[in-house]
């Protein structure tokens, strides 16, 4: 019997070997090298990065060593792409030191057509037509880090198809402000993004919005991201998303901006400080009331307007925030509020009112809202909002 299982064995093994042979064995991703010079790189396959993305199969890594790239490059197949350089804010755009690409187009300088591309490490400038990098619509699954993206119209045209996650991830957003269509922001979408992750990025000197998503959005994570003297965080017509521990200094207009349409949206854990506009503001400049919001545990401090203000918003929780030094209020509701509780939140020392509502209803102080332990000191109700 002993026998008879061994050559049961060995006919099994011969049986998968030559499977494998008929089959051929799996091949093994390939690492192209591109230098445009050849100077950093002398035994470099490619002087051009386009031509290295259409000799490489599949599931290839593409390096590219410093240089100068005066190239647009397409991008239509699964690729790693990994550009030389520092870290994103220690570069200063020295093709001696960093993988340079600068190119002037109106698509993106690299322009991302695939499932599955990583694009990490590369100074993406001056694109005086359009963005830095733009990703279709069509695909998921994009891995976009550790870039410096400066100079250009807007900085990422972000689109997903919500198949897979798309990470935006550790890169630097500087002054992408050149004249054209959609300029002034660091990150832009309008073509449909579902299913994003955008964190631990640093923005800076963008005078419309640190990024502005102006399509259907849904399963959206904005989270960790640094904001230094730029804009707002602006989301219209998105469901189902979080914002969350982003630090924004100095932010032109509002911090956080709702414009309308948004529903089961979390915002979270925010640090908003010394902005010339409001903290958080909800409104409806996109048609459609926002609902069933969340913000909590946000910190603003020193607005020249309002701390936290809502309008056009119902079945609404904001709750353990703290809203403190604002020129306006600390929080207020407009009066096309209703039904939101507003909980155990903290203001002080805000110019006009700790606490305003301006709705009528069968709520706490005659509002349409409800007002539940906040500890204040001023408000438009007579007292009847704060609690000391």
């Amino acid at each position: 019997m002993r026998h008879s299982i061994g050559r049961i064995h060995r006919f099994c093994m011969l049986a998968l070997m030559a499977g494998a042979l008929a089959l051929g064995s799996p091949t093994m991703a390939a690492i192209l090298v591109v230098d445009k010079d050849l100077a950093d790189c002398p035994n470099a396959d490619f002087v051009s990065i386009q031509a290295a993305v259409a000799a490489a199969a599949p599931g290839d890594t593409i390096k590219v060593c410093p240089d100068l790239y005066t190239e647009t490059v397409t991008v239509n197949k699964p690729l790693a792409l990994d550009g030389a350089g520092p870290d994103p804010r220690a570069r200063t755009g020295d093709p001696t030191k960093e993988a340079v690409v600068q190119f002037t187009t109106i698509f993106g300088i690299f322009n991302l057509q695939s499932d599955g591309i990583v694009l990490r490490g590369f100074t993406i400038q001056g694109n005086a037509s359009g963005p830095g990098i733009y990703t279709s619509p069509l695909f998921s699954d994009y891995q976009i880090e550790k870039n410096l993206i400066r100079d250009n119209v807007f900085g990422l045209y972000l689109n997903n198809n919500g198949v897979n996650v798309s990470i935006v991830e550790k890169n630097a957003f500087n002054n992408n402000t050149r004249p054209g269509a959609a300029n002034g922001n660091g990150i832009y979408s309008d073509q449909g993004l579902n299913n994003a992750l955008i964190q631990k990025n640093y923005f800076t000197g963008h005078f419309n919005a640190v990024m502005v998503f102006a399509g259907v959005q849904s399963n959206l994570v904005i989270a960790q991201n640094e904001l230094v003297d730029d804009s707002s965080i602006v989301l219209f017509n998105t469901t189902q998303s979080l914002i969350s521990q982003n630090r924004s200094l100095r932010h032109s207009g509002s911090g956080i901006f709702l414009g309308g349409n948004v529903t089961d949206t979390t915002v979270s854990q925010n640090d908003l400080r010394n902005g010339t506009g409001t903290g958080i503001r909800v409104t409806n400049a996109f048609p459609g009331p926002n609902a069933d919001l969340l913000i909590e545990k946000n910190h603003i401090r020193g607005s020249a307007f309002d701390g936290i203000r809502l309008g056009q918003t119902t079945n609404s929780t904001i709750r353990q925030n703290q809203s403190m030094n604002n020129a306006s209020d600390g929080i207020q509701m407009d009066a096309s509020t209703a039904n939101n509780q507003i909980v155990q939140n903290h203001m002080k020392q805000n110019g006009e009112h700790d606490a305003h509502d301006d709705s009528v209803g069968p709520g706490t102080g005659g509002t349409a809202n409800f007002w539940i332990k906040n500890q204040c000191k001023t408000d438009n109700r007579g007292g009847a909002l704060c609690k000391h």
